[in-house]
């Protein structure tokens, strides 16, 4: 058995596993929130999931660490009284609520698992499926349809295909097997077919204002047609490039001159990468093309109406 779980491989490193907080009353669910458990433990992945330590969260989450992997739990510190009893397993992330909750999950995640559960394991499972849909990510998101419990699901997705709600393609975003070293292959083979809304980069760096981003950081790219220079201005969060005598930004803007300004001025930090902390899918050429002009100063550096003073 060990040698089998050896051979097996995967392209994840964490998935997200949405579940109910209650173990349903087959024995089946059970078993196949364990099995899960497993199957992850078995191709070296780690777990991302509610944070529960009941129902089927506590026994996906149980199988996970008792196998050695790591374990994250994501939870609303208004939800712990509730979900939590006993020992947790893992690491706990607390967080303010539930848009935060899964917010976190997502980022720590590469791809989503949805196992049996109720309104708050469909509403989970259907913003991933959403935010696939928008472009916000291009992870895969699998359904574990044990028993047929999600055949009910699966026939008002075809209806709503059928009806012209949902392109064939975006049907595609879901993948769907009754086990979970199946799932877990097929989501491995997984490739998006539609077309997002917007580009995956410009919806994370709207996500990055959510998170707060002490320090500025910046970095210059060179290249042969153009230099560009990037700073991350503290938690009001906005991308500054300077390209061809243009200033250009891309981010959260609002209220971000008053900010700069009460500040007391920080010189950039030239050697830092810009792919650190949160900020690491963007693109010159996204932001280039997705711009906003104004003026404000950071540190030594004064940017006005399209053009730089120092």
């Amino acid at each position: 058995m060990e040698g089998e779980m050896e051979m097996k491989q995967s392209k994840f490193k964490r998935i997200c596993v949405f579940c109910g907080s209650s173990t349903g009353k087959k024995s089946s669910y059970r078993d196949a929130a364990i099995e899960l458990g497993r199957e992850l433990v078995s191709r070296n992945i780690d777990l991302v999931y509610g944070g529960g330590s009941i129902g089927l969260m506590g026994l996906v989450s149980q199988a996970v660490f008792d196998g050695g992997r790591h374990v994250i739990g994501v939870i609303p510190k208004t939800l712990m009284p509730r979900e939590i009893t006993g020992e947790t397993v893992g690491e706990v992330k607390a967080v303010s609520d539930m848009h935060q909750r899964k917010a976190e999950m997502a980022r720590h995640s590469d791809a989503f698992i949805a196992l049996p559960g109720g309104y708050g394991t469909l509403e989970e499972l259907l913003e991933v499926i959403t935010w696939a849909e928008l472009g916000i990510h291009d992870k895969p998101v699998g359904l574990l349809n044990v028993d047929g419990y999600y055949n009910s699901l699966l026939s008002f997705i075809d209806k709503a295909v059928e009806e012209g709600f949902i392109s064939p393609n975006s049907r595609h975003i879901l993948v769907s097997a009754p086990t979970a070293p199946d799932l877990v292959k097929s989501m491995q083979e997984y490739e998006p077919r539609h077309d997002g809304v917007a580009s995956k980069v410009c919806w994370e760096t709207e996500q990055l204002a959510k998170y707060e981003i002490s320090s500025l950081t910046a970095t210059s790219v060179d290249s042969p047609r153009h230099r560009s220079s990037f700073a991350v201005l503290g938690s009001s969060f906005a991308t500054v490039v300077y390209n061809r005598g243009r200033v250009e930004y891309l981010g959260f803007i609002r209220n971000l001159i008053s900010d700069i300004l009460s500040r007391k001025p920080t010189p950039m930090i030239t050697s830092s990468p810009i792919y650190s902390n949160y900020h690491r899918s963007v693109q010159f050429d996204f932001i280039r093309s997705s711009r906003e002009t104004h003026s404000h100063s950071v540190g030594h550096s004064t940017f006005e109406c399209g053009k730089r003073k120092t």
